[in-house]
């Protein structure tokens, strides 16, 4: 999956990505410390119920690169989410390009040191 970088405003990068027969689904995220920050999760995508994408992005919040995809699954199937036009893998693999690309500069960064 190739997720498009679209901006950085400051330490919030977005990344937006057009699930294959699917709808399209953008994230804006900030990933301090190997954690996220803050994530806010976008589209033209649907979910039931509405209330629930507060809650995907409220457990996301300080999560670790490895905890995404089970923590998504988890408040999907405790708050019973159904999804329609993306699935849990589709917006972990693009929340895991913040996380690589926040990983492969720190790692530019040290090797310049």
């Amino acid at each position: 999956m190739e997720a498009k970088k679209i901006i950085k405003i400051n330490n919030t990068k977005q990344y937006l990505y057009k699930v294959p027969g699917g709808k399209l689904l953008k994230i804006k995220i900030e990933i301090n410390n190997n954690r996220i920050n803050s994530i806010q999760i976008l589209g033209d995508f649907f979910l039931y119920p509405e209330e629930a994408l507060t809650k995907i992005e409220t457990a996301l919040t300080q999560c670790e690169k490895q905890q995404c995809l089970s923590k998504i699954k988890e408040i999907i199937i405790n708050e019973k989410i159904q999804l329609l036009g993306f699935s849990p893998e589709d917006l972990n693999n693009l929340i895991q390009q913040g996380f690589n690309e926040n990983n492969f500069k720190k790692e530019q960064i040290k090797n310049k040191v």
